[in-house]
């Protein structure tokens, strides 16, 4: 019994591509640092030993004008390039600087890691250039602060951050960051000419959110001995020779400056300083940008030989610090959010 099933009678309809009429917004992304500039080598942190192009210079100590004085360098036999960078990022991240037996700490981790790696290589250098650096005064007086004066409750290691960009109107540019800085840094600054370097990359379009992770970000004294919250980067490059072999030299000032611009860590660094601005403004009771904001310090570890590493053309080599004008940094802020200027 039942009805038999018989199939609709009448025009089969055609199937067809349905007509894909959106507009896509290929501004709107998820960028980083290393992902603003894709065909430009940005953030490459390039090892060489070729000589830079520039004029023969002497390097001389700032306080007496003689030669400057080297001292060993743990680190200089070590290996080059992003993987050895890495595995230091992952012991230092791991080490309480203000730890009892630091040198216990660091060779625990440092083994541990190398192992891991399956690298072969000499782990007492390695131990001992981390060691030095994390003994080196982070400024260019005597009593400067050093990473093993930092309590590890006043450190925060690999701060995450991802916050919203132009969320409605246009996009923002590279070129909008150059004009805040040529509006802010005064002559004489370590970055006074990057804006026209910034200019040179590709427009570099986006809005929607950015996002990175600050090596250390941690609780200094400022010249007052109040707080300041400094952001702060390893860097294992090696810099190119200013001699007959690597030396201390290599990573004064105007060599380390000099590879703040190449690789485009001052945008860098602005970026991790608009991301701690942010946080801070959430997170800390009456927070002034002039009180709090201490700059940025990028750690060229392999110059940083502990306390007798020389300061040379007014600063402790293979430590680049970079204080740019808070303010700046508010109106950055300002700009990734609104577009506005003030």
């Amino acid at each position: 019994g039942g009805d038999r099933y018989e199939p609709p009678t009448g025009e089969v309809p055609r199937l067809g591509v349905a007509a894909f009429d959106r507009r896509l917004d290929y501004e709107w992304r998820r960028v980083s640092f290393t992902s603003l500039s894709p065909n430009h080598p940005i953030a490459a942190g390039r090892d060489t030993d070729e000589e830079p192009q520039r004029e023969d210079e002497t390097i001389e100590d700032a306080a007496t004008g003689s030669p400057a004085p080297d001292a060993p360098m743990p680190m200089a036999a070590l290996p080059a390039g992003a993987a050895f960078g890495t595995l230091v990022h992952h012991i230092l991240e791991r080490v309480a600087f203000d730890a009892p037996d630091i040198e216990t700490v660091v060779r625990t981790e440092a083994e541990s890691a190398v192992r891991g790696a399956a690298w072969d290589l000499d782990v007492d250098d390695l131990v001992a250039g981390l060691l030095a650096a994390i003994d080196t005064p982070l400024g260019p007086a005597d009593d400067a602060v050093r990473l093993r004066d930092l309590p590890h409750r006043r450190t925060l290691a690999e701060m995450v951050f991802d916050f919203p960009v132009r969320i409605t109107g246009a996009a923002m540019t590279l070129g909008a960051v150059a004009s805040v800085l040529r509006a802010h840094i005064p002559d004489g600054d370590p970055a006074a000419g990057y804006a026209e370097l910034l200019d040179e990359l590709p427009p570099g379009r986006f809005r929607g959110s950015l996002t990175g992770a600050i090596d250390l970000t941690a609780v200094a004294p400022g010249p007052s001995g109040e707080d300041r919250y400094v952001v702060m980067d390893y860097k294992t490059n090696r810099l190119p020779e200013l001699g007959d072999g690597p030396a201390v030299s290599d990573y004064a000032a105007g060599p380390m400056y000099r590879a703040m611009e190449d690789s485009h860590y001052f945008l860098q660094s602005l970026l991790y300083q608009v991301a701690l601005h942010r946080y801070l403004q959430w997170r800390l009771p009456g927070y002034d940008p002039e009180r709090h904001l201490g700059g940025s310090a990028y750690l060229f570890v392999r110059g940083m030989v502990g306390p007798a590493t020389p300061v040379i053309g007014g600063e402790r080599c293979g430590v680049a610090r970079w204080t740019p004008p808070p303010p700046m940094i508010a109106e950055l802020s300002r700009r990734f959010a609104t577009g506005e200027a003030t």
